[in-house]
């Protein structure tokens, strides 16, 4: 089992340029072999959305927190939206076999963007019930 190593394709200073398909599209090239998993649910409203999971593995002693963050950050720039809060699961193997060299698992479930909303937050209650709409 090796440890994540991400070959970043710009910065997060450029990525705030970018557009968001620019971004959905980058992202998926980056952290789409992570994806571990899809479903697809309907709502009550009756539109379809899709959840998936990616599997991040890390070397924490390396400093390699800053891949979780920055997996989060390009997704939240991409218009992936949490569907489940992060589970971290620590000292899941050792890199390379290597005993005195523990990886954490981190999973993320994301909603994918869908197109024209691209992942703009839910209204919340309020929000609706101030809009008119029936909850």
């Amino acid at each position: 089992m090796g440890a994540l190593e991400p070959q970043y394709k710009y910065t997060p200073e450029q990525g705030a340029t970018f557009s968001r398909e620019q971004a959905q599209t980058n992202f998926e090239e980056l952290y789409g072999p992570l994806r571990r998993g899809m479903m697809s649910v309907e709502r009550e409203d009756g539109a379809v959305t899709t959840v998936q999971s990616y599997e991040l593995v890390i070397e924490p002693a390396r400093g390699e927190r800053q891949i979780v963050s920055d997996f989060g950050i390009r997704a939240a720039l991409a218009g992936y939206r949490q569907a489940l809060g992060p589970v971290v699961l620590p000292n899941t193997g050792y890199l390379e076999g290597r005993l005195d060299r523990p990886v954490t698992t981190v999973y993320f479930f994301l909603e994918t963007p869908t197109p024209g909303g691209m992942g703009a937050p839910s209204a919340t209650p309020a929000e609706n019930r101030d809009a008119g709409v029936a909850l």
